[in-house]
This record gives structure tokens, sequence and C-alpha cells, in this order.
């Protein structure tokens, strides 16, 4: 099924640096909502043909966890735009829980939307835009990926190899003509962990409020990834205090430690008080 051509912004004037992403095919997973879908909103309004694939409505159905799903969404998006200049690797979920309560089908619902999606996406676009030796991949990982986020470790763990992954291409396919990017988002008003439920009745944003770092919102984050992407920056962080408190946390290891500590304890704060230390039973 093709695409109405017409995709419109959200009225937002353009700024000047429209010139970059004007015309160009831009794909997005997990654009439905929270930052995929303000990041579209962004792009559109800087001229670019921003399409979403996501699993809710929206512009192309698509289920990253499935290569065919993707790689189908890829040609419809083709079949009407042309070729992909830039794909987003944006589709991921969290889930909060501690990880001995975590059955199989946990772990392998995180990976499979966060870390193979981003790979399944990678594999739709990456062969054409080696052909034509132009291209840009941006993969979103997190804060989580340089902390690491107890009582999150499955989400930690997709977003540190997420990193791993964009780290370990950049040179390779600079070689080759292909820009690859990552952003490391902070915490985001309104994002994906702030909108996340926990599973055990764990009051998620006392937890949250405990998570160091100043927040950010979508429009801003949107607004400075975009800005990496025109300056094709290796790694995108901000605030700058996430900065400084992740060269601090990997300079210093106790540091780290002690943040990580800190979560611990936010996380036992956030309990029912009603609830006992290991009521809930694993599902395996």
């Amino acid at each position: 099924r093709g695409l109405d051509r017409t995709i419109w912004g959200s009225g937002r004037i353009a700024r000047p640096r429209a010139s970059y992403f004007a015309g160009k095919t831009v794909a997005v997973t997990g654009g439905a909502a929270g930052f995929g879908a303000e990041l579209l909103a962004q792009l559109r309004d800087l001229g670019a043909q921003a399409v979403s694939l996501d699993i809710k409505p929206g512009d192309v159905a698509c289920d990253v966890r499935f290569l065919g799903d993707v790689k189908a969404a890829i040609t419809t998006i083709e079949q009407t735009y042309g070729p992909v200049d830039i794909a987003i690797a944006n589709a991921a979920i969290d889930l909060t829980a501690p990880t001995h309560h975590l059955s199989s089908d946990d772990w392998t619902q995180v990976l499979d939307v966060n870390l193979r999606g981003a790979v399944n996406l990678l594999q739709s676009v990456y062969p054409a835009m080696v052909a034509r030796g132009a291209g840009q991949i941006l993969f979103v990982s997190s804060g989580a990926a340089r902390i690491g986020f107890p009582f999150g470790v499955p989400y930690s763990t997709s977003k540190g190899a997420i990193s791993n992954l964009a780290r370990s291409l950049r040179a390779e396919a600079a070689q080759l003509g292909v820009k690859i990017n990552l952003v490391e988002l902070p915490v985001l008003e309104g994002g994906l962990m702030t909108n996340t439920a926990a599973t055990d009745g764990t009051d998620r944003q006392a937890y949250l409020n405990r998570v160091r770092g100043e927040r950010t919102t979508l429009e801003k984050a949107a607004r400075l990834v975009i800005d990496g992407l025109k300056a094709n920056k290796a790694r995108i962080v901000f605030p700058r205090t996430n900065t400084l408190s992740y060269w601090l946390a990997d300079a210093f290891p106790l540091l780290g430690h002690a943040i990580r500590a800190d979560l611990v304890r936010a996380f036992h704060d956030s309990q029912p008080a009603t609830r006992g230390a290991d009521s809930h039973s694993a599902k395996d």
C-alpha cells in the first residue's frame, strides 16, 4: 500500500537549518508518539519527507522486531519518496522491575524491540546506502548506556549495545560514504521513561525523581538531535550536566557506583508499603 505523498508538518515556523533536510527522505522507527513523534514533526517543518514506522497507528505499520516487516516498510517508503536518506532507529520500550522477577519473555520483548529493531533497520537501509555512497543513520540510545539503571537492566543492556553498535560502525561506514550518529538521551519530560508503567506497583515517578540530571523537554531534545545530525556529531549528549556526569563516572568508578546505589535506594523507597520485599513471584 502506497503512502500519501503529502505529509504535513506541525505548522511551526521552519528554522534556517531547513536546507540540510529539505527534500530528504527520513524513516523514523517509533515515530507515533513521544520523542519520535516530536522528532518527526520538526523534521517535517524543516522540509524533510519524514515517515513514521511504528506498530501504533501512523504512516507505515511496522513491527520492528521482524526484519521482514522493516524491509517491507522501507520498500513502501522508497516506492513513494525514493531512497531513504536518513534512518533513525528510535523505537524502544522500557521495563522497571527487580531483575530476578523478570521472565525470559520480558527480556526477549525489550531486547527484540530496542536492539533487534535497531539492527533490523540497519540491515534494511545500510546496504543500499553503501551502494549509493551516501546516507545517514542515527541510533537513539540513552544515558542508561553510560551509567546503568538498576531495576531497568534489560533496557540498560539494550542501550549499551546500541551505543557500541554506533561507535563500532561509524569509522567503517565513513569510508563508504555513510554517516553514523549516536544520541544518548537524558530522561525526557513526556518521554519513554516517564510514561512507562512499572510492572510491580512501583511509584515510577518517585523513582525517576531520584535519577540525577536535569530533565529536557521533547521539543528541545528533538532540536538538539537535529542540530547534531546536521553537524554529523559522533555522539550527541545533553544537557551539559549529563556530559560532565558521564565523564566523571568513567574517570572515577566509585562515583558511578554511588549513583547506582542511590538508584537502588530510590527504587526501594518507591515500593508500595504493603508489599513484602520479595512477594512478587517470577513469571518463569
